[in-house]
């Protein structure tokens, strides 16, 4: 099988509002990143050798965040496969968040067909809506701990 995993929420905990507050003061997000210990592990949904698994996530490529992820994966999961999907979002986009998830709908739902998983982890619960709407051939399972669709 071809196991993909959202980043953010699924695989590493996601603390937005603490993103968030670090971006706005302009403090190093090192600290934040290596930090980290996983909530998840992959293995425990794939098969030994046989499954293949993909780690999917939605970065500022002009950010220093793309690095730190890349570094956080080779860490921890060195043996998958990561996908960073680049966004130029920047703070004015939050004035309509709608259209900022919108995009990163469509990124990941472009990236999940186009790798033909069968399975795919998300903790968002209105991606996961839209998901299973434009990828049908992929089971698109809502794991993680948010309980809203924001």
């Amino acid at each position: 099988m071809r196991i993909g995993f959202d980043l953010d929420g699924v695989i590493r905990p996601a603390n937005l509002a603490l993103l968030r507050a670090i971006d706005k003061t302009c403090v190093e997000t090192h600290w934040y990143y290596e930090s980290l210990q996983p909530q998840l592990h992959p293995a425990f949904f794939l098969a030994e050798d046989k499954d293949e698994c993909y780690i999917i996530s939605i970065q500022r490529a002009t950010s220093d965040e793309a690095n730190l992820t890349k570094r956080w994966c080779k860490k921890f999961f060195p043996q998958y496969r990561l996908i960073i999907l680049e966004d130029e979002h920047t703070d004015k986009d939050w004035k309509n968040p709608s259209e900022v998830y919108r995009r990163w709908n469509e990124k990941k739902a472009e990236s999940i067909n186009a790798l033909n998983l069968d399975v795919y982890f998300e903790d968002n619960p209105g991606v996961v809506v839209e998901l299973r709407k434009k990828c049908p051939n992929t089971k698109i399972i809502q794991y993680g701990g948010r309980l809203n669709k924001d």
